[in-house]
């Protein structure tokens, strides 16, 4: 198969010297792909047959780097056949006010070799661009000069004595342009709070009631307004308000009281739905409450205890992203030499890097040796040849291939440069493994290994996002540490089978469950967070039921706080006295809650209600 390149297919590769290559007629292939950096190559198809498949665009490029293509207008490539090789004739079209010359001879000695913007062989280096001085790529004759030059485009490049390699591709009809890569899709709003009225204030990812930290002033209300197509659950960084009368509501809940060590007042968790609404009553103020849409820095965190940073740890400057990912061509060859390791890997790059196009210091190359009794031995050498380009590489592969079938220019190659340097090569027995496909070189890998952010997405969408990063983890996905794109993961591949869970921590002695009959998110209760605290403990928390409050598997993981004084006894008129089964705080009564409520200025520890 020809060597392609984004679509692009070798056609021609000339030092401009034959004034015979470029007559396609014969439909003879000339050299062959292996070599076509360093000899002449010419494609097996006449122009006719490259007329029938249609042509679409023609690209010069040369060894020394010009490169020039055009891919507009009709193309007519019959006309690479029957060319003239008479002096001074004129070129045959190729369409598009393109004249192909494939090869003339007998004009002052020079070639008139190549592509031109007329038929005309003449050209002059002061090119103004009419009809005897048009753009052309090649070696043509300047008029008025007997000798011949070189030109790329409207640049004259350098007399008859200066070289170079040039390489003529074209793209045929059935090449389909690359669909459009999907847009990347707009990130969510950074947050969910949208604005706050009436006395609250958005501070960020965070929103806090009037006067936050100081004491809420009464008679107030506030609305949060949600953008809920950004909503993510709650992370209540400090909850204080009144019980029954000075309400949070979420969701249709409403929420009050105190936070304590084993017990939480406010909406953790939840995903707001609608806006949020808060109101206070005519008496007794608190300090009200904080609330974030991302884990705040500092706040009590529910994740395993060995992700909490602890006083006095340096926090790391950020990592840079990862290097761009390599594709890389690995061939191996087996010879024998009396040559050192140094010697036989660099006359091996030296000739991969011939046959490849690229420079020595481009290869890769490791020889290992085993001795044969003499003072030779035999070596196994391992090539690789990377980039960052895809096609690039996929045409490394293809001369790969391509030698590995055809092994005998490799090893002339090889022999004589063995040979220039006073050494011997055996090639009996030599081989070339060449692979099957590009392989990649992971500079990086993924940290994650299954968990997600608050969007159930992994460190993949990271890749594709690179401004998601640090906005959306929650208590077991930390982005940043990682996600590659984030600057995490790690360079080494994660041992599987090293990885173990953290030692479970017990529960304190004495301590009984408070759960009763609800249930978390999931229709557990506490019972089931005794099998796995460390990863159930805080992650299916609902509006009624809080693990890090009743369930005493989880108490060892939540950070405990001092002991709230007890509130004073009220002055103010006593509101409504609830009855068995109402909500109090969000939560259904049980047991004694309902007679706790009657007794004025103490605190009810099995309803969670403080006043």
């Amino acid at each position: 198969m020809p060597t392609t390149v984004d679509g692009w297919t070798l056609l021609l590769s000339s030092d401009l010297s034959s004034n015979t290559i470029g007559e396609f007629s014969s439909g003879n292939q000339v050299g062959s792909l292996a070599t076509y950096t360093t000899s002449d190559y010419r494609i097996g198809k006449t122009g006719a047959q490259l007329q029938t498949e249609g042509m679409t665009g023609i690209m010069v490029t040369t060894a020394s780097g010009y490169s020039f293509e055009h891919t507009r207008g009709t193309f007519s490539p019959s006309g690479f056949d029957n060319t003239c090789t008479s002096c001074n004739c004129g070129g045959n079209s190729i369409g598009d006010t393109f004249y192909w010359h494939g090869g003339r001879g007998g004009c002052y000695g020079s070639t008139h070799f190549g592509l031109k913007k007329e038929s005309d062989v003449h050209s002059r280096c002061s090119n103004s661009g009419d009809t005897s001085n048009g753009q052309a790529w090649g070696h043509f004759h300047e008029s008025g000069v007997n000798s011949g030059k070189y030109w790329f485009g409207n640049s004259c490049i350098q007399h008859n004595e200066w070289h170079d390699r040039y390489y003529f591709w074209y793209r045929s009809a059935s090449y389909q342009l690359p669909p459009s890569p999907a847009p990347t899709p707009a990130p969510p709003p950074e947050y969910m709070w949208v604005s706050a009225t009436g006395g609250c204030r958005v501070d960020g990812s965070c929103v806090e009631s009037p006067n936050y930290p100081s004491d809420y002033s009464a008679n107030q209300a506030c609305t949060l307004e949600i953008n809920v197509y950004a909503a993510m659950p709650i992370i209540v960084e400090s909850f204080s308000t009144e019980s029954w009368f000075d309400y949070l509501t979420v969701n249709g809940h409403r929420y009050s009281g105190s936070d304590w060590w084993w017990w939480k007042a406010g909406p953790i968790g939840v995903t707001p739905t609608t806006h949020i609404h808060w109101s206070s009553d005519f008496s007794w103020q608190r300090r009200g409450w904080r609330m974030c849409a991302n884990r705040p820095s500092g706040s009590r965190s529910i994740l395993p205890r060995s992700s909490v940073p602890r006083q006095g740890d340096e926090v790391a400057a950020p990592t840079p992203a990862p290097p761009p990912k390599q594709h890389v061509v690995r061939v191996g060859m087996s010879l024998t030499s009396d040559g050192s390791a140094g010697d036989v890997e660099s006359l091996v790059a030296a000739v991969v890097a011939s046959n490849h196009g690229v420079s020595e210091e481009q290869v890769s190359v490791a020889a290992t040796g085993t001795p044969l009794g003499n003072v030779s031995q035999q070596w196994h050498v391992e090539c690789s040849l990377t980039s960052e380009n895809e096609s690039i590489a996929a045409m490394h592969l293809q001369i790969a291939q391509d030698l590995a079938a055809n092994t005998e220019d490799i090893i002339q190659q090889l022999a004589q440069s063995f040979a220039d340097a006073g050494l011997i090569l055996d090639t009996t027995g030599f081989t070339i493994d060449a692979p099957d496909r590009v392989s990649g070189d992971h500079s990086c890998y993924e940290m994650d290994l299954g968990l997600k952010d608050l969007f159930e997405d992994g460190c993949d969408t990271y890749q594709r996002n690179v401004d998601f990063c640090g906005k959306y983890d929650d208590v077991d996905f930390n982005s940043q540490s990682m996600c590659c794109a984030c600057g995490g993961g790690n360079a080494r591949e994660p041992d599987w089978t090293a990885i173990t869970e953290e030692p479970i921590l017990s529960p304190e002695p004495g301590c009984v469950d408070t759960d009763f009959s609800h249930k978390d998110s999931t229709g557990d209760g506490c019972q089931v967070y005794g099998m796995d605290p460390e990863h159930f403990c805080g992650e299916f928390d609902d509006d009624d039921f809080s693990s890090m409050g009743m369930c005493c598997a989880c108490h060892p993981y939540a950070a405990p706080t001092p002991s709230p004084p007890v509130s004073p006894a009220p002055t103010s008129e006593a509101g409504p006295t609830p009855s068995p089964g109402s909500v109090l705080n969000g939560v259904a009564p049980h047991g004694l809650s309902a007679v706790c409520a009657l007794v004025t200025g103490f605190a009810c520890a099995l309803g969670g209600l403080v006043n």
